[in-house]
């Protein structure tokens, strides 16, 4: 299909890119949301989507807006911007539109989605904006009032399909797609053995080309074997949230206390263990952190071993020296950037007298995470003695 000029924008700037298909009979438009701390001229899901044979757009906010506004040289409010992907859809002679996007670009999928009555696949994003413990709440950086408040209310209003997929190792993630489950338009998937960077994950094990083209396609999505059903089990979710807005007060004993709840409803909820864990920890009862940090540890996604690097330093605190140090190596095996395993590991070398290795432990953490200023300190006191 020859596509009609002169086009309604330019190719690109630094916050789209459009590959208008000009020699391929398609009749879609999907579009790519960026997530946030994008730089100039970057998108998610770039290399993948410059292999579809669908038209394609890639925004990216610019800055940690949310998609609550426009998008930089595109519209300057979400009314224009919405009037420019129309303008595409007809000069492309498009009869379907799909909108993708991770965590802040889910959240403009959805939101651009509902507005254009689009197929929308969103992975980990808020769906009430700025709640206590969202994503959204703890960066956004708009400086007007924001416009939409419940993604819920816009999808209810529209013709928008929507395929929400989660991990369910994140609090967060759990609770907003325990909030579309409400929403008639709305499939919920949820995985074991994942976290917040679903994409990540998926593509790490050659998942995510198939089931992006297949959602493009309106085929039946790839069988997941490690789908879940927590985002179902409202009283789960209830109190795993609860306990996750308690991490965000330093209320250790309440996070205890809420995750020993979920895990009553869901004894192998993994978001709960690791949150017990890590109360237990806070609360000094090294030996209780062990039990249910272990078993989320079975399922820990490698890029992002939080249970095993808790429990490493819950084998330290309790004196188990040798299985915290194995660990933390096995850590560095796998994510030879993890600044918390470099840490552990000064903190055993220097319990064992090392003085040297603990300072290029430390060194090594402080390069990774310059602002810590944990292991600032420690470093100091090191160079000092």
């Amino acid at each position: 299909m020859n596509a009609p000029k002169p086009y309604p924008t330019p190719l690109s700037s630094a916050s789209f890119h459009i590959l208008p298909r000009e020699e391929a009979a398609s009749d879609t438009l999907v579009i790519f949301f960026g997530a946030k701390d994008l730089g100039d001229y970057s998108f998610n899901f770039f290399q993948l989507g410059r292999e579809l044979p669908e038209h394609v757009i890639f925004v990216n906010n610019g800055v940690n807006d949310w998609y609550q506004y426009g998008i930089p040289n595109l519209g300057e409010t979400f009314e224009a911007c919405v009037e420019v992907f129309r303008s595409w859809a007809e000069v492309l002679g498009v009869s379907k539109i799909c909108c993708v996007g991770t965590s802040m670009g889910g959240w403009g999928a959805m939101r651009y989605g509902a507005a254009l009555g689009a197929r929308v696949l969103a992975f980990s994003s808020d769906v009430i904006f700025c709640d206590e413990a969202s994503r959204s709440r703890a960066h956004f950086t708009g400086s007007h009032p924001v416009a939409c408040a419940d993604l819920r209310e816009v999808l209810n209003e529209s013709e928008a399909q929507v395929t929400f997929v989660i991990g369910e190792r994140d609090p967060v993630d759990l609770y907003a797609a325990s909030l579309l489950t409400e929403c008639a338009g709305a499939e919920v998937i949820s995985l074991v053995g994942c976290g917040h960077f679903v994409p990540p994950h998926l593509s790490r094990e050659g998942r995510l080309g198939p089931l992006l083209r297949s959602f493009i396609a309106g085929a039946a999505l790839p069988v997941a074997p490690d789908r879940g059903n927590l985002a179902h089990n409202r009283a789960y979710v209830s109190a795993i949230y609860a306990a996750q807005k308690a991490v965000e007060r330093g209320e250790w004993q309440r996070v205890a206390d809420q995750a020993e709840v979920a895990l009553e409803h869901a004894p192998h909820g993994e978001a709960a263990e690791v949150l017990l864990g890590r109360a237990r920890i806070k609360l000094g009862d090294y030996a209780g952190a062990v039990a249910p940090l272990t078993s989320a540890a079975i399922s820990d996604p490698p890029t992002d071993p939080e249970a095993r690097i808790l429990l490493a330093t819950a084998w330290r605190r309790a004196g188990a020296l040798e299985r915290s140090a194995q660990l933390s190596m096995r850590i560095l095996t796998q994510n030879p950037g993890n600044a918390r395993a470099h840490y552990n590991l000064a903190l055993l070398a220097k319990a064992n007298g090392l003085e040297s290795k603990a300072r290029a432990y430390a060194e090594a953490a402080l390069r990774r995470e310059p602002g810590n200023k944990h292991y600032r300190a420690f470093l100091a006191k090191l160079k000092d003695a």
